[in-house]
């Protein structure tokens, strides 16, 4: 194994001059200068040419590392990131657990759900039926309180089964064991 070429020396003190990650004295730390690159000197410039150096070093800098010059006209914003699947899923349950059913949103929504009810009861009795507003609400929730528990019967049932997706026969047996039907 061939020797350093600074073993047995002491390292170099940083100078107050360079301050915190600048090259350290006696030429440790230096770069070798690029070959075959364009140097820029910023005195051959006049006042109003020290931008354009600026973009050329930036442009020299960026060749340097390996990028490809593109014009402003010809970069696309990145395409927004793909989330794993999932997250979502977790994202909109943590949203919707965050409600109760009092004071909040509910997840059918109230005009679909009042036309419903209205079609029921005018087939249901001859004469109009008028609904105050705080019971609809309650048979609102109780509707959708009753929907989800449903649905998480059947969902068990559809896990039991070795399944994800929940199909009609889950829903009917978790109605047969509840009682619902007989």
């Amino acid at each position: 194994m061939p020797a350093r070429q600074n073993e047995g020396q002491p390292l170099p003190q940083r100078t107050k001059a360079h301050g915190k990650g600048k090259a350290l004295r006696g030429g440790i730390g230096k770069k070798p200068p690029l070959s075959g690159k364009k140097k820029v000197y910023f005195h051959h410039l006049d006042p109003a040419g020290i931008k354009a150096g600026m973009k050329q070093m930036k442009h020299l800098a960026a060749v340097s590392m390996g990028a490809t010059h593109t014009s402003p006209a010809a970069k696309k914003a990145a395409p927004p990131r793909r989330a794993r699947p999932g997250t979502k899923a977790l994202k909109e349950i943590r949203q919707y657990q965050g409600n109760s059913a009092y004071g909040t949103k509910l997840l059918i929504p109230k005009a679909g759900m009042r036309r419903v009810v209205h079609e029921i009861t005018t087939e249901v009795s001859s004469t109009t039926t008028r609904w105050q507003h705080t019971a609809f609400e309650a048979l609102h929730a109780a509707v959708e309180s009753y929907a989800v528990d449903l649905l998480g019967d059947a969902n068990l049932l559809a896990i039991h089964a070795k399944r994800i997706t929940i199909a009609p026969n889950d829903v009917q047996l978790a109605r047969k064991l509840r009682g619902d039907r007989a």
